[in-house]
């Protein structure tokens, strides 16, 4: 879909890179005046480079007039190529771009970088790279309405921003529901040690919920560690995936044995709240292992 990529410099310059660990290539051309360059490198700082070399060929951008677009896109953005499904949704929010409008002129920001955003004819923008690269980027509509950015490497899809949101809230509570499970863990086995009184049948679910939903957070650590490794494979975390789908059942079957036996539990409503509190954080965990799919191996 995108052969060539569009560069602003001292004229239009049409381009396409590649990369593999410790070496990369760039091809630039002046389709008007036949005049290109090729750039093959095999140490760090490539950029240096692959961006230094080109205003030196083709000239540096000098901005002009021209008819500038009207349409606002400001808003939070996620490539094409990204992970929609399977464990890789975490990687998701890691990919996430946002565009803020300038509260002066028609420029926009992308916070956490250096990069400004002009408009620089009807739907098409140049992002300066803080001087380093600037290259041309061009707005569409997709079919459900939200704006498509067009950028070197990926397109760029507009996402909802409260479902964003959504999704650190989620990964937050679960981390809530760790550390409660982590307290509740430790204040049961100093208990224990006192008075040396069997947890019963409850509290034995209870214990194993709680160990659970670390172990589950534990788990997303570790994928998410893998899932930024030079190198990441399926089989290193396979076996992660697994158990993440075999503890997702825990919580359901605490519920349901709660639940069952409610009327007929002979405690406090202190130790009642715990069992509930216990109910509530594992089933949050069996909420995220479900909807961030970390429980697919296929």
């Amino acid at each position: 879909r995108h052969g060539f990529w569009t560069d602003e410099l001292g004229v239009s310059v049409l381009w396409h890179n590649g990369g593999t660990l410790g070496s990369s290539s760039w091809f630039a051309f002046d389709p008007e005046s036949g005049t290109g360059m090729i750039i093959l490198t095999n140490q760090s700082g490539e950029s240096v480079y692959n961006c230094g070399l080109l205003p030196l060929v083709f000239g540096k951008y000098e901005p002009g007039t021209g008819a500038m677009t009207k349409k606002n896109i400001s808003g939070m953005y996620v490539p094409s190529r990204t992970c929609f499904k399977g464990y890789g949704k975490l990687y998701s929010l890691i990919s996430l771009m946002r565009f803020v409008k300038n509260s002066e002129g028609d420029g926009y920001s992308v916070p956490g970088t250096n990069f400004t955003v002009t408009g620089v004819g009807t739907d098409s923008y140049l992002i300066d790279m803080g001087g380093l690269k600037q290259y041309i980027i061009y707005s569409s509509t997709g079919e459900d309405g939200h704006t498509v950015l067009q950028m070197p490497g990926s397109d760029y899809i507009e996402v909802n921003g409260y479902g964003v949101i959504a999704k650190y809230v989620l990964l937050v509570l679960l981390m809530l529901a760790a550390l409660y499970g982590f307290f509740a863990l430790i204040i049961s086995f100093i208990g224990f040690l006192r008075h040396k009184k069997s947890l019963g049948i409850i509290g034995k679910y209870r214990t194993i919920v709680n160990t659970s939903i670390i172990t589950v957070l534990m788990m997303f650590v570790y994928i998410a560690v893998k899932l930024f490794s030079k190198s990441p494979l399926l089989k290193d975390v396979l076996w992660s995936i697994l158990l993440n789908g075999v503890l997702a059942l825990f919580p359901v079957a605490y519920a349901a044995i709660l639940a069952a036996k409610w009327k007929k539990l002979d405690c406090t409503r202190r130790s009642k709240r715990k069992l509930i509190m216990t109910s509530i954080a594992g089933l949050i965990m069996t909420i995220n292992v479900i909807f961030w799919e970390v429980y697919k191996f296929w």
